[in-house]
């Protein structure tokens, strides 16, 4: 018996999702599946293969939930737009030993995911996170924190600027120069990162 747990907040994309792994771990490994309903410390610490669908800040920060969990057994889904070089590379310390693929995935590439990941079973725990490099302000630098912080506490461009002594058009240049690096389309896409951010920062350290 393998135990799996999806996590997509897209009921049609997670059931279609779970007939396809139940139909591969069957025909493939021979083995019957029970799926793990919802997503929290313990249940993704009894899951054999945890399948979650992350946000964009996800990919730079630390997932406080999945610590109980073997990070060798996670496939995390994104958008088409998310998967980068760039990206790749910023991904957090405790979050690189997730096996990473688009939602978009042909069903080959969605098999041999799921395949690879439960055959080799790496189980590696998941590491001290920090170094993270959200922690560090490594991937922002202060007057980004700043910029942004002000932005979603309500501030305009211009009272930003004037304190910060700058130009307004500067504000905007730090504010597309961060959604170009993260590949965030829009503020919406901005403000989740964002969000994301403060919370991995609260919940980071154990």
């Amino acid at each position: 018996m393998i135990s799996v747990l999806i996590k997509d907040d897209d009921y049609f994309y997670r059931h279609c999702l779970q007939e396809f792994v139940q139909e591969t771990i069957q025909s493939e490994l021979k083995c019957n599946v029970r799926f793990i309903c919802g997503l929290s410390e313990c249940s993704v610490s009894r899951a054999d293969l945890v399948i979650v669908t992350l946000d964009t800040a996800d990919m730079y920060s630390c997932l406080q939930t999945l610590k109980g969990g073997m990070y060798g057994r996670l496939i995390g889904l994104v958008r088409k737009h998310m998967l980068t070089e760039s990206g790749c590379k910023l991904l957090s310390q405790c979050t690189q030993n997730i096996h990473i693929l688009s939602r978009q995935s042909s069903q080959a590439e969605f098999r041999e995911a799921i395949l690879e990941t439960l055959r080799n079973q790496l189980g590696s725990k998941t590491v001290a996170c920090d170094r993270c490099p959200v922690l560090n302000r490594d991937i922002l630098s202060p007057r980004q924190i700043r910029i942004i912080a002000d932005m979603f506490e309500g501030r305009s461009a211009k009272e930003i600027a004037d304190e910060l002594k700058i130009c307004t058009s500067t504000i905007y240049s730090h504010k597309y120069i961060l959604m170009k690096k993260f590949n965030l389309r829009n503020n919406h896409d901005l403000f989740r990162f964002w969000t994301g951010i403060k919370l991995g920062e609260n919940t980071c350290r154990i």
